[in-house]
C-alpha cells in the first residue's frame, strides 16, 4: 500500500474524490478509525450486542454522504483546519442533525445468504429519540464544564445553524467557533470514552 502520510489533506481529498481505494482505506481504516470508532459507539450507544453497529457499515454510510451529488460534502473540505477533524464534524451533522438516514436503520437486515432469517422491525421513532436524549445528556454534561462549548455545540448539531450564524449570534469569528467546537468534540468524545 502506497504510504499517504506524506500527503496533504488537500491531496488526500483529491485521491478520495478520484475513488483512489488505497487513499480511502488508509484514511477511515487507519487514520481515522480510532476517532471514528468512539464517535460510532457514543451516536448509536452500543450498549448491547444486537445494537452494534458494524464499522464496515459505518463508514460505507459516511462515505456515501461525503460522494454524494458528485462530491459535494467532500469538496466543501476547505483544508483550513485537519482532515481528521473536518471528518468527525461531518459525522456528528450528519449521523445526529440528519439523523432520519441512519446505518442503523439497515444494520439488522438478514444477511442475503441466510433467508430463513425473519426480517426484523425497522429502528422505531423512541429508538431514535432516545439517542438523541442521549446527545442531549451528554452536551448537558459538558455545560458543567464549559457552557460555551455546550452552547456552540447545541446551536451547530442540534439547531442546525451554520458556523457563520453562530458567530454572529455569539459576536465573535467564525475562526473561534471552529476552535471552540473542536474542543467541545474532543471534551465529548472523551466523555463518551469514559475520560471525563
Amino acid at each position: 500500500m502506497k504510504d499517504f502520510t506524506t500527503y496533504t489533506d488537500l491531496q488526500l481529498v483529491e485521491e478520495m474524490l478520484r475513488n483512489n481505494h488505497e487513499a480511502i482505506t488508509w484514511f477511515f481504516y487507519t487514520k481515522a478509525r480510532p476517532q471514528l470508532e468512539a464517535m460510532k459507539r457514543m451516536i448509536f450507544k452500543e450498549s448491547t450486542r444486537e445494537n452494534k453497529v458494524k464499522y464496515d457499515e459505518f463508514v460505507n454510510e459516511l462515505y456515501i454522504h461525503l460522494l454524494s451529488d458528485g462530491g459535494k460534502n467532500l469538496r466543501t473540505f476547505s483544508g483550513t483546519g485537519s482532515l481528521l477533524n473536518w471528518t468527525k464534524r461531518t459525522v456528528f451533522n450528519h449521523f445526529i442533525r440528519d439523523r432520519k438516514n441512519i446505518v442503523l436503520d439497515c444494520s439488522n437486515e438478514p444477511d442475503r445468504e441466510d433467508p430463513s432469517r425473519e426480517e426484523p422491525d425497522p429502528v422505531s421513532e423512541p429508538d431514535r429519540l432516545m439517542s438523541l436524549r442521549d446527545v442531549k445528556v451528554l452536551i448537558k454534561e459538558l455545560a458543567k464544564k464549559n457552557s460555551t462549548q455546550a452552547q456552540v455545540i447545541t446551536m451547530l448539531a442540534l439547531d442546525g445553524m451554520t458556523n457563520e450564524e453562530v458567530a454572529q449570534k455569539l459576536n465573535t469569528t467564525v475562526k473561534n467557533v471552529y476552535n471552540i467546537k473542536h474542543r467541545a468534540m474532543t471534551a465529548l468524545i472523551k466523555m463518551v470514552r469514559g475520560e471525563r
